[in-house]
Order: C-alpha cells, then sequence, then structure tokens
C-alpha cells in the first residue's frame, strides 16, 4: 500500500514536470486529467492504508535492540543532524537516536561484533528485541499528553 502511494506521488510529479514543456492546450488538459488521476489514487490509497491494523513494520520479528534507534553518519559533506537522527525524535520519552559520526570506524567495534553464538538463537529466525516504536504510537502519545 506504501508503495502505491509513493508510486502516485511519484507520477504525480513527472505530469507537473512534462507540463512545463507544452502549451498546447489539448496536452495542458490530457496532463492535468492525468496528474489529477493520481491525486484522486493517492487517496484512495491512503484512505485503504487507513483502514489496515497498524502494521508497520510489517512481519512479525522485532528489530536487534542494538541497532535499533541507531544512525549513521554518510554525509560525504560533514555531519547533518536533524530530527530524524538527533534527541527523542520518534522514540519514546528516555530513547534517543544514537549517532554514529564514523561508520567505517563502528564496523569494527564491539557493538558490531557478529553475536549469533551468543544470542542462543541455535539458527532460528528468531531475534529477541524490543519492538520499534511506531508512528501510530507515537501521535498517540503526543494527543494524550502523556509521556511514556
Amino acid at each position: 500500500m506504501r508503495s502505491n502511494i509513493a508510486a502516485e506521488s511519484r507520477a504525480k510529479i513527472v505530469y507537473e514536470y512534462l507540463k512545463q514543456f507544452t502549451d498546447d492546450p489539448g496536452v495542458q488538459d490530457t496532463l492535468t486529467f492525468l496528474m489529477t488521476r493520481e491525486v484522486a489514487h493517492f487517496q484512495q490509497f491512503t484512505a485503504a492504508l487507513n483502514e489496515l491494523p497498524v502494521n508497520f513494520p510489517p512481519g512479525r520479528l522485532p528489530g536487534d535492540d542494538r541497532f535499533q534507534n541507531l544512525t549513521f553518519n554518510m554525509s560525504d559533506s560533514g555531519s547533518t543532524r536533524g530530527p530524524w537522527n538527533e534527541g527523542q525524535g520518534p522514540c519514546p520519552v528516555g530513547t534517543e537516536w544514537r549517532y554514529v559520526e564514523r561508520p567505517t570506524e563502528w564496523i569494527g567495534s564491539a557493538e558490531r561484533s557478529n553475536r549469533g553464538g551468543e544470542a542462543g538463537v541455535e539458527g532460528t529466525p528468531a531475534v529477541r528485541g524490543t519492538p520499534p516504536f511506531v508512528h501510530q504510537e507515537h501521535v498517540a502519545v503526543r494527543g494524550a499528553g502523556a509521556s511514556r
């Protein structure tokens, strides 16, 4: 569903872009129709998504706690920080993003080492971790004025 919503958004932008290259009224009208259909499809997919139970991130396994709320500086031109990689972000109160300034150094660190044997999952797909805090919970917590 989310992929469809993103595709409709990209298609609308393409039609907006194409409209810049013609002054033919018939072509303009056709592109406007097609662009507007993308908006209608976006709205339909969004409405359908809103009817589904909360299922993001999809699947049943939690993430590995070592790597949740962890973000890396992958910029070629210095460090870029914002609510997507610093402070509390969408996380529960008391949890903050952990930022790795030099990812190449982190790769060799003890935190990154393979712990499959220690985890005792014996080759099963099990992951011992905490389910991530999802957007819908963040909205509910902020809306209720409560802290988590």
